[in-house]
């Protein structure tokens, strides 16, 4: 053998290697059920890395002409692509796409407790102009902060419904039937609203998933330990998301009639057991109606797909992360059609800017396939501006 055929012989097993490597990994971070450390940081951890290996011999390959080679570390990139990394293609969407009955836009946006300022939350809010908009971090009561920009945001949304609960608000243009609030872990909420749209009734669950100890534990915890710890700390905080799925498989039971959108800041990539977990009764958005990765942190250079929008009784028609350094989080917005049945139209108790109702109780008129009619408050324009 000489030695240009011992190296291309090396290169080949290389990427073999490389081959195997990233179906292991996409096994374990999307087939395995356990919450030990070690598989708790692979899925947590960002993705980008494990493609360098087979990214770099694909080069090399394709240098020298070695198109066998190529082929395999382009396959190894797919693999890594739609597994691991979360690369979508919303084939389910196209068969949708000119279906504009009941047609409402959700968006869920953690506003960083308003740390960046109020004036870009506002111009990212207008820019979307969504029909019901889901907010994590709304307030920071601790003495070193004392910022609530849920108030604020509740000043400038003249004429829209809110509830609240915890730092999660949610605020619509349609009227607000009811509310709950489901305790989850130390001071987080799921907060639980049912809205009346021109489609019939929709509820929303608003989520800010806990990641791990309270911010107290980690003050107090020394850094070279959490350190020396990393994957025992790993464990911990894949276990403190787990235990949170009771609750929250609850709440998403607790009514099965009306169709549902779960949004929020999950703290979790589109991966790993808790994912699963919630996508074995819901329909992820992005999936539906996402192109690409749903990055949605950090907003600079997003890396964590940890922002999401689930369905059950609803389609996706479009789904995307505008890109905005209002936050330390990108918002993550959907264009949701709604399929309710005919039982859950109701609009005898309120006048969608005097929509006429048809004989089969479908409200025609002034609204639009988004909502309502009504612009956005003028007030949000003026202080963006």
């Amino acid at each position: 053998m000489t030695i240009t055929s011992a190296r291309w012989f090396r290169l080949l097993y290389a990427s073999r290697a490389a081959f195997v490597l990233i179906l292991t990994l996409a096994f374990f971070e999307n087939v395995v059920v356990s919450d030990a450390g070690c598989i708790a940081l692979l899925v947590y951890a960002p993705q980008h890395a494990f493609a360098v290996l087979p990214l770099v011999l694909g080069l090399i390959a394709m240098c020298k002409r070695r198109f066998a080679i190529v082929g395999l570390n382009g396959a190894t990139l797919l693999v890594w692509a739609i597994w691991l990394f979360g690369w979508n293609v919303p084939l389910q969407s196209l068969k949708i796409r000119n279906d504009t009955a009941y047609e409402v836009r959700v968006m869920t946006y953690n506003v960083q407790r308003g740390e960046r300022g109020l004036p870009g939350l506002l111009d990212t809010i207008a820019q979307q102009r969504p029909d019901i908009l889901c907010v994590q971090e709304s307030q920071d009561p601790t003495p070193k902060r004392f910022s609530f920009p849920g108030d604020a945001l509740q000043a400038h949304l003249q004429g829209w419904h809110h509830a609240r609960g915890g730092d999660v608000m949610t605020f619509s243009r349609f009227p607000l039937l009811s509310q709950r609030v489901w305790p989850l872990h130390d001071e987080r909420r799921v907060l639980e609203t049912t809205w009346q749209t021109p489609g019939g009734k929709v509820r929303v669950l608003n989520v800010h998933i806990a990641k791990s100890d309270t911010e107290k534990e980690l003050q107090e915890r020394n850094f070279t330990a959490f350190g020396a710890q990393i994957f025992a700390n790993a464990r911990r905080a894949s276990r403190t998301r787990l235990d949170q799925l009771p609750q929250i498989e609850t709440a998403i039971e607790s009514d099965q009639n009306v169709p549902l959108i779960v949004a929020g800041d999950f703290n979790s990539p589109p991966r790993g057991p808790f994912y699963r977990a919630l996508t074995s009764h819901l329909a992820d958005a992005w999936k539906q109606g996402g192109w690409g990765n749903q990055a949605t942190f950090p907003s600079r250079w997003p890396l964590f797909g940890i922002d999401h929008i689930f369905l059950r009784g609803a389609r996706v028609k479009r789904a995307f992360a505008p890109r905005s350094l209002a936050s330390d989080h990108l918002p993550l917005v959907a264009d949701v059609v709604l399929t309710p049945s005919e039982e859950q139209f109701g609009f005898e108790n309120f006048d969608f800017q005097g929509a006429k109702r048809t004989q089969t109780g479908v409200p025609t008129g002034n609204f639009s396939p988004r909502g309502l009619s009504f612009p956005l408050a003028p007030s949000i324009e003026n202080a963006a501006s």
